[in-house]
């Protein structure tokens, strides 16, 4: 850990000038009255007076070591003198002069600049260096084994300016605050560094700030202990942290890691935490951005108030953040926060949100949780006070054990949510989406597939007061005890636009089953399976609502249950006459497939009954895949058959042709799913880009330039 060395020589080269004294030490016995001893070097640095053996000093003197090494300097109580003038302590090197003894320290006082390099110092009862109203730069320096019952032993600073560089600071213990760092209403900066092993009984075992601004770079936190193990930042603090690791720190009490309190900053970027007991993180009324960040396989991951995540992994963090939770790998509380591009997975919970706030997530992924995927907490009530916002997100098999009913891949109660393009599969036993207590949400592009639960496999809205719109999404292969794809619970309401809820599979009801109030608009249900109940059931205060859609029976099954409260607008296709008593027959659609858009669909086939058949009054302009609809009448359920023997069309904001096949990029190559229906037209037109195109015989489009 040398590579600053020789800058920080040139720098104190220039700080130290030529009218400064050179002091050397010829002897390691402080007894020695004839030779210089170190301790007489100080004497005569401080006065500028020649004392024992050593020539006097001159202003901002410099002491270095003429004895052969490796050497040990040894003291008694006397110790070192304190420091009362400038001075650059120049040892020969941390691995060849070790300074040692009981009772003794390095002491500087105001108004002056010390640095101290290439030494060892170890000892019992006393703090190995103390600055205070100054300035001091530390570099290749090992504080080791230095011990005392109160205060702190390596190095404390006050009102001062320390710099700490290729050090390491190790082993040492205090029944104090700090047994490594203490810096009170100061700077600090630690670099290329190693911080290890250092024991706090009450407070912290490496690095402790309070009103000051610090910054880490390249440096090792290992196995320190203390009630907050690594570092804890008190009061209004800036603290940064950048490419450093900290590994198998353990925590008494509150945090590993990093604690601030009760304000202040956190940035913490390319930096890895590993194997420690605790959390890795805990931050009270304090901003905390974290990018690149990796947290592995502690107590707790981020315990939070104002948290912001970018391209970070949160992995197998296990055991309980708070009493009342249970494994938490993110816990944010009651301030707005925001995760990006960042995975939390294998955790016992991927994240909790609770409180009086706001949460933004882009490009998360949250899986293999041993309990839920999220779970937020808001207040509920007519206005809640958390709004929580996911886009571009997968939420995946998460493994709930289905007892606790706020578990789910996705567990919201009494907040505001948005999902936008998220990903919602193979969460087991609590299923997909859960929902209880008051709160307004909505699902736009939503895939919700092949999840395991026993009230609604895919959503479920436990209770009343709570008003879901879900748009443009699939429910699809999730499995329950009732409502294989959605349960709504009594006082309720929701609504489900341009979406497909099939092959879903419920013991009670396969596709839907509701005490409350449901609406189902352009939308296409179909394939589910039951014991017999009907795909869509109701209880006898339930009622569904059905306008231009598609409503088909299941395997064994009636498309409607038994005395359940189905009420048909505009035009429908029901597949049996079990819903209003007219048998429509086949709607003739594909399997649950990529049709293109967002969420897997079930396109008309030819000849179905649903094309050209929905009442206008009712018809939406875009169907479920973002596809504009076709001439009035539309079709009916959640697609609309593109008309072929009209020119394809690229629309520019998702490239998506009018036949409802995906282009993958407006320039180049572009390649289609069924090529065949884009040949025949010659020449071909293409509405969109200022680009010519042209179809080839394999079907490939040809952009000119």
């Amino acid at each position: 850990m040398k590579r600053n060395s020789l800058f920080l020589a040139l720098a104190q080269a220039a700080a130290f000038s030529s009218y400064a004294a050179t002091i050397s030490v010829t002897t390691t016995d402080e007894s020695n009255a004839v030779q210089c001893t170190l301790r007489d070097a100080v004497f005569s640095a401080n006065q500028d007076t020649s004392t024992g053996g050593c020539v006097a000093g001159n202003g901002a003197d410099i002491i270095q070591f003429a004895v052969p090494t490796p050497a040990t300097i040894s003291f008694s109580q006397t110790g070192i003198p304190s420091i009362y003038a400038p001075l650059d302590v120049q040892g020969p090197g941390s691995d060849l002069l070790t300074i040692q003894g009981s009772g003794f320290g390095i002491f500087g006082t105001a108004g002056n600049t010390y640095s101290i390099s290439g030494i060892s110092v170890g000892g019992s009862g006393f703090v190995a260096l103390r600055v205070e109203d100054t300035t001091v730069s530390v570099d290749d320096v090992v504080v080791s084994g230095v011990t005392t019952t109160s205060s702190v032993s390596a190095i404390h600073a006050e009102n001062a300016t320390v710099t700490i560089s290729n050090s390491t600071i190790s082993d040492n213990s205090t029944g104090g605050q700090a047994s490594g760092i203490q810096v009170l209403n100061g700077s600090l900066t630690v670099s290329d560094s190693t911080i290890s092993r250092n024991t706090s009984d009450i407070s912290t075992g490496a690095i402790r700030i309070l009103d000051t601004s610090a910054r880490v770079y390249r440096t090792e936190f290992v196995e320190n202990s203390g009630s907050h193990a690594a570092i804890l930042s008190i009061g209004v603090t800036d603290l940064l942290i950048d490419d450093s690791v900290f590994h198998g720190n353990y925590s008494l009490e509150a945090s590993v890691g990093i604690s601030t309190y009760p304000a202040g900053s956190v940035t913490i970027s390319n930096t890895t935490f590993g194997n420690g007991l605790g959390k890795a993180l805990s931050a009270y009324r304090a901003e905390v951005d974290l990018h690149d960040v990796s947290i592995s396989n502690y107590d707790h991951s981020i315990f939070s108030g104002t948290v912001f995540v970018n391209h970070s992994t949160l992995y197998a963090n296990s055991l309980s953040v708070v009493g009342t939770s249970n494994g938490i790998g993110a816990l944010i509380q009651s301030t707005p926060s925001e995760v990006r591009n960042s995975t939390l997975t294998h955790n016992v919970v991927g994240m909790e949100l609770n409180g009086n706030s706001s949460f933004y997530g882009r490009n998360i992924r949250i899986s293999d949780s041993l309990s839920s995927g999220v779970e937020v907490f808001g207040s509920g009530g007519d206005s809640p006070t958390l709004s929580f916002h996911l886009v571009d997100s997968e939420i995946s098999n998460n493994r709930t054990d289905g007892i606790d009913d706020l578990e789910a891949g996705l567990s919201i109660s009494g907040a505001d949510f948005y999902l936008d393009s998220v990903s919602v599969s193979g969460n087991s036993s609590g299923g997909g989406i859960k929902v209880f207590g008051s709160g307004n949400g909505r699902l736009v592009d939503v895939s919700v597939v092949g999840n395991t639960g026993y009230l609604g496999g895919g959503v479920s809205v436990k209770d009343s007061g709570t008003i879901l719109e879900i748009d443009n999404s699939t429910i699809s292969g999730n499995t329950a005890t009732r409502g294989g794809g959605l349960s709504a619970q009594s006082g309720s309401q929701i609504t489900i636009v341009n979406s497909t809820i099939s092959e879903n599979t419920g013991v009670v009801a396969g596709a839907i089953y509701s005490q409350a109030s449901v609406s189902l608009i352009h939308s296409t249900l179909t394939g589910n399976h039951d014991d017999g109940s009907g795909s869509v059931a109701t209880s006898a205060q339930g009622l569904v609502s059905v306008t231009n859609s598609i409503l088909a029976s299941g395997e064994n099954s009636a498309a409607c249950g038994n005395q359940s409260d189905i009420r048909p607008y505009g035009t429908n296709d029901f597949q049996d006459a079990s819903c209003n008593g007219i048998d429509s027959g086949d709607p003739m659609l594909t399997e649950v497939a990529d049709n293109g858009g967002p969420t897997p669909t079930q396109h008309p086939r030819a000849g179905s009954p649903v094309i050209d058949t929905a009442d206008s009054a009712f018809c939406p302009p875009f169907d479920q895949r973002g596809e504009m609809r076709g001439a009035t009448p539309c079709d009916l359920g959640a697609v609309e058959v593109v008309d072929i023997n009209q020119p394809p069309r690229i629309d520019d904001q998702s490239f998506v042709i009018n036949t409802g096949f995906m282009v993958d990029d407006p320039v180049g190559i572009l390649a289609f799913s069924d090529p065949e229906m884009l040949l025949g037209a010659d020449p071909l037109t293409i509405i969109g880009p200022d680009q010519g195109f042209r179809v080839e015989s394999d079907g490939m489009v040809l952009v000119d330039s």
